[in-house]
């Protein structure tokens, strides 16, 4: 590893706990930069870079598609249709490799769904 990838490297790990830190706030990201002294542009685009290495971790590299036998459905019920309104995360539960957000003002049916896909994980 050279020198200007060590120092990515480096910069990544700090975005990464920046990014972690942001999620977990409670705040809209625009509201936690604007806190923080953080450029939002910033933000997004390594937010991006961090999604994106994590995403080709996920990815087994002989096989850029996952296979359909590793792939899990859970039928989500319907909600009313309602004006969009920003929310925040409030809760993120991991099971192995698999990740969800839950927003405030989620639906009772909708996050018992979410958690019983979860278990097949």
């Amino acid at each position: 590893m050279g020198a200007e990838e060590l120092k990515h490297q480096v910069k990544l790990e700090q975005w990464k706990e920046q990014i972690t830190a942001c999620r977990s706030s409670g705040m809209s990201v625009r509201r936690w930069c604007i806190e923080n002294q953080v450029n939002q542009k910033s933000y997004y685009r390594w937010e991006k870079e961090i999604l994106a290495a994590a995403t080709n971790e996920l990815v087994p590299m002989h096989s850029q598609t996952p296979s359909l036998s590793a792939t899990t459905f859970a039928e989500v019920p319907a909600l009313p249709a309602q004006p969009f309104k920003q929310a925040e995360i409030v809760a993120s539960i991991r099971v192995g490799k698999a990740k969800v957000d839950l927003y405030s003002g989620a639906d009772a049916s909708v996050v018992k769904a979410l958690c019983q896909a979860l278990k097949s994980c």
